[in-house]
């Protein structure tokens, strides 16, 4: 009789846990579909608020960037700069006839061509085969920039257009500056980034 009773009860108690493990594993895969369907939703909701961004971004850019202080400094840097180059050429071409700043020319093309013959071979490249003649050509580079460098600033002309480079690149500095605090404070771009960063804390919150 207790042997009965006992088959009885694991007849009903065995379906009923299969019923619950069925149900479980379905309301688990439930879960999940509404968290990627949410997540879905909220990656959907931060691209579209990000190209909300971009264009209030551009917007602001342009709109600054049409402005007749932005055009004047860069007018102004570009003229600069092309007078300076003009200026600079007679003074570096004497300069490469110079035993010393062809030394340094030689030096580092030497390097760079032994840098590249070891990147060819990786088999046989140490560290220090990698290393050294990168560090070498870095070094000839240096000297070369300031061969240049106290050549240019030895020649009153060239010397004063440089720093007139520098005075204009300075100004345009300051307006790009003032540009991107623009930007930032664009109700539009501030809104689109409240949304954007809201929906990628919901996002990582339902992972």
């Amino acid at each position: 009789m207790r042997v009965g009773s006992l088959l009885i009860a694991l007849c009903l108690v065995a379906p009923v846990s299969a019923q619950t493990i069925y149900r479980d594993r379905v309301n688990n895969n439930d879960n999940r579909d509404q968290n990627d369907r949410a997540n879905a939703v909220k990656r959907a909701e931060q691209n579209a608020a990000k190209t909300q961004m971009e264009a209030a971004k551009l917007k602001i850019e342009k709109a600054f960037e049409a402005s007749p202080d932005w055009i004047e400094a860069q007018t102004q840097l570009k003229q600069a700069q092309t007078e300076l180059e003009t200026a600079s050429k007679p003074i570096l071409d004497d300069l490469k006839s110079k035993p010393e700043y062809e030394q340094a020319v030689q030096r580092q093309s030497d390097a760079k061509a032994q840098v590249a013959a070891n990147q060819q071979n990786p088999s046989t490249a140490t560290p220090a085969k990698l290393t050294t003649p990168a560090t070498q050509a870095l070094d000839a580079a240096d000297d070369v920039t300031k061969m240049e460098e106290a050549a240019i600033a030895a020649d009153p002309k060239a010397a004063e257009l440089k720093a007139k480079v520098a005075t204009a690149g300075a100004k345009l500095n300051a307006l790009t500056q003032q540009r991107d605090a623009a930007v930032l404070a664009d109700p539009e771009w501030i809104a689109a980034k409240k949304a954007h960063d809201q929906a990628a804390v919901t996002a990582a919150q339902n992972r």
